[in-house]
Order: C-alpha cells, then sequence, then structure tokens
C-alpha cells in the first residue's frame, strides 16, 4: 500500500541534521583545542 523509505521521513532528516550538527560541533571544538596548544607551544619558544 504505501511504501516510505527511511530517508523520505522527518525523524529520518532531522536525526541527520542533528547528527551533522553535532559532528560539526565536535570539529571546531578540536581545532580550538589544538591551535590554543600550538599557540601555547609558540609563547613559549618565543619567551626563551
Amino acid at each position: 500500500m504505501f511504501e516510505i523509505k527511511l530517508q523520505e521521513t522527518r525523524v529520518y532528516r532531522e536525526a541527520k541534521e542533528e547528527g551533522r550538527q553535532e559532528g560539526l560541533k565536535q570539529a571546531l571544538e578540536e581545532i580550538r583545542e589544538k591551535g590554543l596548544q600550538k599557540g601555547v607551544q609558540e609563547g613559549i619558544q618565543q619567551g626563551r
């Protein structure tokens, strides 16, 4: 009768977007942390 694919459901699309947003958030946090560590190391080197 009705054939609805998982990818066509609202719940699936919302979950996919939420996962994408969470992945971006985690990536940005990792980049920020690495940048902070690099900045500290460069500051230590310049202080010597």
